[in-house]
């Protein structure tokens, strides 16, 4: 049997809020579990060969990620890649030049475009992927339908065929 060499991406969305952060994200938010959620999926993803996990470098996920590479022993470069906004290079975790794959985004005129850029990138390589997937599947089903007309296109000039066979015997 095959093996699937495919690499799956997945995408981890999360942050830890800061107390500049407006209330009802910095009051409402449960650190450990938060903590806790990301080491468990990162661990999860991360010790699965075939699993490639992609997050925007919030400053607080990023050493927590770094910590479950370092207890799985695993290459950065190969499994992870961080979308890093310049917007926020004053904040970038040490953790981060141990990491292989980082795709930088320029810094916009405010917080709120740097952030939108860096997602919209994030987001397209994403799109990207899956769209390819899916024309795999449309191709793949174009191949079925185009037999199947074919198969019917035989099968309607047999049943010309006998009507004509039908109608001469007729006459």
């Amino acid at each position: 049997m095959a093996k699937n060499k495919k690499v799956k991406n997945i995408f981890l969305s999360a942050g830890v809020p800061t107390i500049d952060r407006p209330a009802k994200y910095y009051d409402t938010a449960d650190v450990i579990a938060i903590r806790d959620s990301v080491i468990a999926l990162a661990s999860t993803v991360l010790a699965v060969k075939g699993y490639h996990l992609i997050w925007g470098g919030q400053p607080a996920i990023t050493p927590l990620i770094a910590l479950v590479l370092e207890r799985y022993n695993l290459m950065m470069a190969n499994k992870v890649t961080l979308y890093q906004s310049y917007e926020f290079e004053k904040f970038f975790p040490k953790e981060n030049a141990n990491v292989g794959h980082i795709i930088y985004t320029e810094k916009r005129e405010n917080i709120e475009a740097s952030l939108l850029l860096m997602r919209s990138k994030m987001i397209v390589i994403i799109q990207q992927q899956y769209l390819l997937e899916v024309w795999k599947v449309l191709k793949k089903n174009l191949r079925c339908l185009k037999n199947y007309i074919q198969m019917y296109l035989v099968c309607l000039s047999l049943l010309q065929e006998l009507q004509l066979r039908y109608y001469i015997m007729s006459i």
